[in-house]
């Protein structure tokens, strides 16, 4: 049953819903006296979503930064930030992690050595749905330039921005252990372990970064480094 709060952002008057489900299978083979093998599928979701709670309507003669949203917010120079945007409400945010998972653990018994070898295999999908500033905001530098309407700053996703990523990556690790009974108090354990994470990738190539460290002064479409970016950004200096 999903877990629904009211309360989880009560300083951005937002609330929250949370849904997880977890599934294993798993099966042990008695292959020899001295040998057996345990293998195991696995499923797990966490779901986590928060919501705005609307508190009123703008009053009149207050337009939003953009046409057809909420109020955003706006800070001046030494003077705390107003606005929430939480007036009517921006697309609900969802952090959607599905989890795929096999596990297979082989168990050799030799003599004074008890010998394990096994590998764990994840692959994560994951989906954001992040409405990153989509109310606009703008910044002044003084409370002068404030009643002027003279911003430092004004920016927000432009309409038709997509603020859905679909990210996949995969978990790789082997392992090879040694319980060595070397007398009947006494006990090594050796092992080694060798695991790795492939590089995060938006399914739908609708990732971001910066290229060229030196060159570069915003991020691009594309490269290795998946940073999530809500789109196109609307900037004014």
């Amino acid at each position: 049953i999903p877990l629904t709060s009211g309360t989880s952002f009560p300083e951005f008057r937002g609330g929250g819903r949370d849904l997880d489900q977890f599934i294993t299978i798993s099966e042990t083979h008695i292959i020899s006296p001295s040998m057996s093998n345990t293998a195991r599928l696995a499923f797990s979701r966490t779901n986590f979503g928060s919501f705005p709670i609307g508190v009123g309507s703008l009053p009149a003669g207050i337009e939003p930064f953009i046409a057809g949203r909420p109020f955003g917010f706006f800070s001046i120079t030494n003077f705390t930030s107003v606005g929430n945007g939480r007036l009517v409400g921006p697309p609900d945010s969802l952090h959607l992690q599905n989890i795929y998972s096999f596990g297979d653990d082989l168990y050799y018994q030799r003599r004074k050595h008890s010998l394990r070898f096994g590998t764990l295999l994840n692959r994560f999908n994951e989906a954001l749905t992040v409405p990153v500033n989509y109310e606009g905001s703008a910044s002044y530098s003084s409370f002068a330039n404030f009643l002027q309407g003279i911003p430092l700053s004004y920016g927000g996703p432009l309409t038709g921005s997509d603020i859905n990523r679909y990210f996949l990556y995969y978990t790789l690790g082997f392992y090879a252990q040694d319980d060595y009974h070397i007398t009947s108090r006494l006990t090594v354990n050796m092992g080694l372990r060798y695991e790795f994470m492939t590089t995060p990738r938006e399914v739908e190539g609708r990732q971001y970064a910066i290229q060229n460290l030196t060159t570069d002064s915003t991020v691009l479409p594309g490269g290795e480094l998946a940073a999530w970016t809500p789109g196109p950004v609307m900037q004014n200096r």
